[in-house]
């Protein structure tokens, strides 16, 4: 058996214990919602937080009822069965989710932007560098071909 990450590749090690890692997305909406159904084929929804009750039990309905769902992040931060992080909230909450996320242990995937500020772009990058934690930062609309041909296209 060979240990994968989420974008399917294969590695030599995993940094988990588990074969699917336990999946905690902050910010269930539209994309949110996109990213933990997508990110939900190489792990497991364990926990799910939005801060409108509607939104997360809808979504807690639409990935299968066994996912904890949470109001408050940090509350979901504190679970053991969350591994990684999906966040799609809005932008301004990026930043220190994802800090507080890596503070916590947690691998972490965002949408972008990932900051507002090139200041908090260095405290996010220190806190990175810290913890030793994986972060990566979505940016599809960047090779989707539409947008690569409507680039070609104004070029």
């Amino acid at each position: 058996m060979w240990p994968v990450t989420f974008g399917g590749i294969r590695a030599a090690e995993s940094r988990w214990k588990v074969e699917r890692p336990g999946i905690g997305a902050i910010g269930l909406r539209y994309q949110g919602s996109v990213i933990a159904e997508k990110a939900s084929q190489y792990g497991n929804l364990v926990a799910l937080c939005d801060v409108d009750r509607h939104v997360r039990e809808q979504a807690r309905a639409a990935f299968g009822s066994t996912a904890a769902i949470f109001e408050d992040y940090r509350e979901m931060l504190q679970q053991k069965s969350v591994d990684v992080v999906l966040i799609g909230t809005p932008d301004h909450w990026h930043a220190k989710m994802l800090m507080d996320a890596c503070r916590s242990g947690r691998d972490v995937y965002c949408e972008k932007p990932l900051t507002l500020t090139v200041a908090e772009g260095q405290r996010v990058r220190d806190v990175v560098q810290s913890t030793g934690q994986i972060v990566q930062i979505g940016s599809w609309q960047r090779s989707d071909h539409r947008f690569r041909l409507a680039v070609e296209l104004v070029r």
